[in-house]
Parts: structure tokens; C-alpha cells; sequence
């Protein structure tokens, strides 16, 4: 009998040294990889979006859709692999937004768009200003989010201008972590120094608001121009100068009426203060012991990102002990900081609940063969599916893909299989040796392998054949697709190979001695021998199919009916009696709640939404926190709104969802814990 490829495997790895070293190789190799993997909550993806601003000063809207919009559009369109572009016009400027294909480097899809504007800006009007080119990236997306507001009770003693510049001190010690990427402020009032004209003042003295403008840009002026050479020194020449108080700037001469100067002071107030941007942060904080009533307090938030490829879970815990650090130093006992967002712990949380998954799903496995086939046959498949497992992890490490949450997925996907080829092997194996047909253990081992060789490689190539179509999706999903495919026929592979190489050889260890197996009863021989014909599952199975099979009409009527029943959980799907899903569910920290109010809508009239939303949410009992955005984005999730509140939950990691309705105001429910409002 040909052994065929599956029994040759084995005839060369069964009494080979080099076994056991696959299983010491691939415990280190998967260990390692286990420790270098980057987590994070999803995977690693590449999107590159760049944003052009154009400023067109003293132009309408459409004539800068004609002049500027539509030329731009066919540049910009005209760059390799640009899948989208967008656009908004309005007066006096104009924002695009190129989105090149997912997977694309983020640097040259800058570069790209920089060198399509630089060889067409004599396209553009004359003397405007250059284009604003900034790059995007899935990774400006902020992992940590700290919010920083004064604890309850001490409302008075900090103000968003206070407040914005400790966060600016907190952020340059946060940026000390390693691998931290784009950090920004939301919210608060930096420090800003205005001028500020009086009108009746300026028509007094006919002074008009350019003459005001041009003569503090040429005041505030200043320029090398080269050096002199004395006493061979050189000597370097510096014209003009810039302004240094608003004392200065208040003497500034604007112009001169009846031989009298007229100061910058005499038509203006020239003030250094608080800026006023058309934005209110804030946080409410429970002030009840049953978390029903809150304060109202003012906030900064401070949104860190990471780099590309980083490891979300290290930053995260990096920025919480660099925090922790300067607490009571520089951020003060009556200043309170909320962890609003930690996608580290949830990245975290999931790796290790889909990790106990996978631990409890091998345990299972190892009972179920120990208590079916013997102690002997579960430590073998103890040696062989964790191996399979780190393997599997060492393939992803070797690949860049991280360690998240559909890495794992497609790694439990395949347990089933990874583990059934090992069991098949096991099986027969045992199974031959309980033959007694006077072939050595050796020989038995080896025939119990090929005999089921062939169709257990068939069957997982089959699974793997279909799970690699996943591989070649293309668009933005394609990037959350791959850990599946990746981590599963890796596995399924490597569980392949072993099944060959590791399990007959480890059979072969853990088998009792020959010679006590000799001694064996002719009682004990005969029971052997019936559990090699199946046992008691074999003689079920082969009655059964035997009076199915046993005249041709009823085997047709048996293979109608499997195809029957196989075509009716086609309508499974249809009638939705399973829920189908590409992604694994997802639980989040944070609850967002956004509005689209209509355009022009007033700071106070969105405020005033916002706190309405609160009153209707505030009274359940997993909400620790929250957090009004009015006039500005939040820690943006590549969605933009213009205003917004964020709830903290408890890291229960349960999943809810709500429906509320708020007059002038559709609430679309969405799950999981994240809501969408559009104006009705």
C-alpha cells in the first residue's frame, strides 16, 4: 500500500531529532512575537486623506467654483491613485479633500498633491495666497483622551483661559511617552493680543481700518539685511523690529491731524486677554451619591494619537503613568482629569477575553480526548494545538499584522479545524494499534497516518482555498479583512503539519512499554480489536448508514434529501434567523450623541441642545461623565459635526443602546453605543 505524502511526512520526522526541536522552535518563536506584537483595538489600516485649503479673498462663492473649484477638481483628479475627492465652496475660500486608495503611503500621497499644485498654481488668480496642504491619517485619531475641568466646587477659581494653559503644560509632558503621535487641544481660551478699533473714534480722526491694519503689519516688521564688517568682526544688520508690549503698540502713529499725532491708542483699545473663539467646552461631573445630578463645569480636552504601527496599549499606559506622575505637581489638587477615552484598555480587554476564549477552547478540547480516547491522546493534543497557536502568531509578527481583535477571531474561527487535524491523526493512530495484525508500532503508526493523510489534506485546503478570496478584497475594508484570512490559514497550515511530523512522534513517546503491552489478556485483545472497528459509535454509524444506503432508491432518497435540507439554510440568512456580520461585535468606553443643527445656528442655540440631550440621559446609572462640544468637533473619530457630547461609561464592557427624541431634533438609534442625529 503507498503511504503517500502524508505517510512519507511521518516515515521522516517519526524517529527524527529534529522533532522535538519544532515544538521547543515554535514555543520561543511564538513567544516572541507575542511580546513584539503591537496591540490595538483594530487593525493596523492606511487611508491617506490630504486637505487643501485655498483662501480667496473678496471673491464670491460661484465665482470661485469656476475659477478655482472646478480647475483644482481636474488636477487633482488627475493624480494616480485618488479614489475620492470632495469639496466645499464657499465665499472667500475653498477646502478639498483628496482620499487616495487605502493602502497607500501617507507621505508620497502628499508629495503627489504638492506636485500637481505646484505645476498648475498659474492657474490660479493672481495674488492669492498659496494652498494650505496638510496630510491626514487614520493614526491622527486620538487612543487617550484626557479631559481637565475644575473638581466640584471650584467652578470660580479656573476659567477656560486657566484651564487651556494647563493643559498645554500637561501636553508638552505627554508627548515624553514614547511613540506618541499627533496631540491636540479642544476647547479653552489661549492667550491672543487684539486690537480692537473704535468706529466712532476712527470716522472722528478719518482714519480708515486698512490704514490701522497696514501700519501695525509694517510696525511688527522685522528682516537680516546682510552684515558690516569692522575690526574683522562681522556684524549682522537687523532692520526694523517687532513689537513687544501693548504700550509700544499703543504709541504707535496712525496718522497726523492739525500737526497733533494720532496714536494707535486714541482709536483703539490694544488688549491682551482671553481668545474669542465661537466654541464651549464642557463637563459635567456627578455631584449626587446616586449619579442623577450633575455639575456643569469648564473643560479642555487634550486628544493624543500614536504613530503608525505603534503599540495602542503601551502608549495608553505610558500616558497614564507619565499622568500620574505630574499629578500633584504640575496639575493642582482641585483640577480633575478624566480618562474619556482609552482605547489601550479596550484593546487590551479584548486581546485577553479572546485569548481566555482561546484558552478555554483548547482545554475543552484536551478533556474531551482525554476522557474519549485516553490521558496519552490529550497531552498530545496539549503539545500540538498551542504550538499551532503560536506559530500562527509568530506568521502574523513576521507579516505586520497586529495583535487585535479580528486577528484573534480568525485564529479562534479556525480552532475547530486546527485542532480536528490532530484529532484525526490521533484517532486513527490509536485506532491501528489496537489492530494486533503483527505489524510493529512503527509500521502501525505510519499506516494509521496515511490512511487519513489524504483526506484530511484535502480537507483543510479546502477551508483555506476559501477563506483566501478574503485576501483580495479590495477598498477600505479590505485592510480589517486580512487578519482573518491571514490567521486562519496560517493556522489551519501549520495545524497540517504537525498533525504529520509532532503527533506521530509524540504518540510514539507517550506509548506504553511493548513488553507490558504484550501481556495483554486475550480479553483485553479482543475489546481492542472491537474498538478498532469503531466501538460502539462505529457500529451505530455503520447500522445507520447501512439501512440508508442499502438498496439504490433509498440512497438516492438520502443524498435528495441532504441536498434539501443543505439548500434550506440558504434561508437562514433570508428570514434572518442567524444575524450575519463581517465584523466581531465591538464594545466602547464611550457613548458619542451628535447633532447637525441647521447652518448658522447660533453657539448658544446649539449649547442650549446639548444640555436638553444631558437632562434626557443624565439618570442612567452607567454614565460616569460627560462631555458638551458646542461650536467644535470632539476628539474626532474621521467624522466631523459641529457640535457634540460625549458619556464615559463604566467598563463593564455590556451593550446598550437607547432612543430619545428631542423637539426639532430626529434621533436615529445606532448600536453599538454610538447615536447619530440629523435636523429634522
Amino acid at each position: 500500500m503507498s503511504i503517500g505524502i502524508a505517510g512519507r511526512i511521518t516515515q521522516t520526522f517519526i524517529q527524527s531529532a529534529l522533532t522535538p526541536l519544532i515544538l521547543i522552535v515554535s514555543v520561543i518563536l511564538g513567544g516572541m512575537a507575542l511580546l513584539s506584537m503591537p496591540q490595538e483595538e483594530d487593525p493596523q489600516i492606511t487611508v491617506p486623506f490630504v486637505d487643501i485649503f485655498i483662501r480667496t479673498p473678496g471673491l464670491k462663492a460661484e465665482d470661485v467654483v469656476e475659477l478655482v473649484t472646478k480647475p483644482f477638481e481636474d488636477i487633482l483628479k488627475g493624480i494616480d491613485n485618488v479614489e475620492h475627492l470632495y469639496s466645499m465652496t464657499r465665499d472667500d475660500g475653498i477646502a478639498l479633500t483628496v482620499r487616495f486608495d487605502t493602502g497607500f503611503d501617507d507621505d508620497a500621497a502628499v508629495a503627489r498633491v504638492n506636485d500637481a499644485i505646484d505645476a498648475n498654481r498659474y492657474r490660479m488668480p493672481a495674488n492669492f495666497p498659496p494652498p494650505l496642504v496638510i496630510g491626514r491619517s487614520i493614526d491622527d485619531a486620538a487612543v487617550v483622551v484626557l479631559t481637565l475641568s475644575p473638581k466640584p466646587g471650584n467652578k470660580g477659581r479656573w476659567s477656560a483661559e486657566t484651564l487651556y494653559d494647563l493643559t498645554e503644560e500637561l501636553k508638552h509632558e505627554i508627548i515624553k511617552v514614547d511613540d506618541v503621535g499627533l496631540t491636540y487641544i479642544i476647547g479653552g481660551q489661549p492667550k491672543e493680543l487684539r486690537i480692537e478699533p473704535d468706529p466712532e473714534l476712527l470716522s472722528l480722526y478719518g482714519i480708515t481700518l486698512n490704514q490701522v491694519v497696514e501700519k501695525v503689519r509694517n510696525a511688527n516688521t522685522s528682516f537680516a539685511a546682510g552684515s558690516l564688517r569692522n575690526a574683522n568682526q562681522l556684524t549682522p544688520v537687523i532692520i526694523g523690529q517687532t513689537l513687544q508690549s501693548t504700550t509700544k503698540i499703543g504709541l504707535l502713529v496712525i496718522t497726523a491731524v492739525d500737526g497733533r499725532p494720532v496714536y494707535l491708542r486714541d482709536v483703539a483699545k490694544v488688549v491682551i486677554g482671553a481668545s474669542l473663539g465661537e466654541h464651549r467646552v464642557s463637563q459635567l461631573l456627578p455631584v449626587s451619591d446616586d449619579g442623577k445630578s450633575y455639575e456643569r463645569l469648564p473643560a479642555v480636552t487634550l486628544a493624543i494619537g500614536k504613530r503608525n504601527g505603534a503599540n495602542g496599549v503601551a502608549i495608553s499606559k505610558g500616558v497614564l503613568k507619565r499622568l500620574e506622575l505630574v499629578r500633584g505637581d504640575l496639575i493642582p489638587d482641585d483640577i480633575n482629569v478624566e480618562i474619556t477615552r482609552d482605547y489601550g484598555e479596550t484593546a487590551s480587554h479584548k486581546s485577553n477575553e479572546m485569548m481566555l476564549h482561546l484558552i478555554l477552547a483548547t482545554t475543552a478540547i484536551v478533556i474531551i480526548m482525554g476522557v474519549f480516547l485516553g490521558w496519552r491522546e490529550g497531552i498530545v493534543v496539549l503539545l500540538v494545538v498551542p504550538s499551532t497557536i503560536l506559530l500562527t502568531f509568530f506568521t502574523c509578527w513576521m507579516l505586520d499584522v497586529t495583535l487585535n481583535r479580528l486577528t484573534m477571531y480568525g485564529i479562534i474561527f479556525s480552532i475547530a479545524i486546527l485542532a480536528d487535524d490532530a484529532i484525526v491523526v490521533i484517532e486513527n493512530v490509536s485506532r491501528h494499534w489496537k489492530m494486533h495484525d503483527g505489524r510493529s508500532v512503527l509500521q502501525a503508526t505510519i499506516d494509521g497516518v496515511s490512511e487519513v493523510g489524504n483526506p484530511t489534506i484535502i480537507a483543510t485546503f479546502t477551508v483555506v482555498m476559501a477563506m483566501l478570496p478574503m485576501l483580495f478584497v479590495h477598498g477600505f475594508i479590505a485592510p480589517f479583512l486580512a487578519p482573518i484570512p491571514i490567521a486562519a490559514c496560517a493556522a489551519m497550515i501549520f495545524s497540517l503539519f504537525l498533525a504529520f511530523t509532532v503527533v506521530p512522534w509524540a504518540m510514539l513517546k507517550l506509548r506504553p512499554d511493548t513488553d507490558k503491552e504484550n501481556t495483554e489478556s486475550a480479553a483485553a485483545i479482543r475489546e481492542d480489536e472491537k474498538e478498532a472497528q469503531g466501538g460502539v459509535f462505529g457500529s451505530g454509524v455503520r447500522s445507520i448508514m447501512g439501512g440508508l444506503l442499502s438498496t439504490p432508491k433509498r440512497a438516492k432518497y438520502t443524498v435528495f434529501v441532504i441536498v434539501g435540507l443543505s439548500l434550506l439554510t440558504f434561508l437562514i440568512p433570508y428570514y434572518k434567523l442567524v444575524l450575519f456580520k463581517i465584523m466581531p461585535f465591538d464594545d466602547k468606553q464611550d457613548i458619542q450623541i451628535q447633532f447637525d443643527l441647521p447652518e448658522g445656528s447660533s453657539l448658544e442655540a446649539t449649547d442650549r441642545i446639548l444640555v436638553e440631550a444631558t437632562h434626557l440621559i443624565g439618570d442612567i446609572e452607567e454614565i460616569q461623565n460627560m462631555q458638551l462640544y458646542a461650536g467644535v468637533a470632539g476628539p474626532f473619530i474621521f467624522s466631523a459635526w459641529s457640535v457634540r457630547t460625549t458619556c464615559a461609561i463604566r467598563p463593564s464592557w455590556g451593550r446598550f443602546a437607547f432612543d430619545y427624541r428631542l423637539p426639532g431634533i430626529e434621533i436615529a438609534r445606532a448600536t453599538p453605543l454610538q447615536w447619530r442625529y440629523a435636523s429634522a
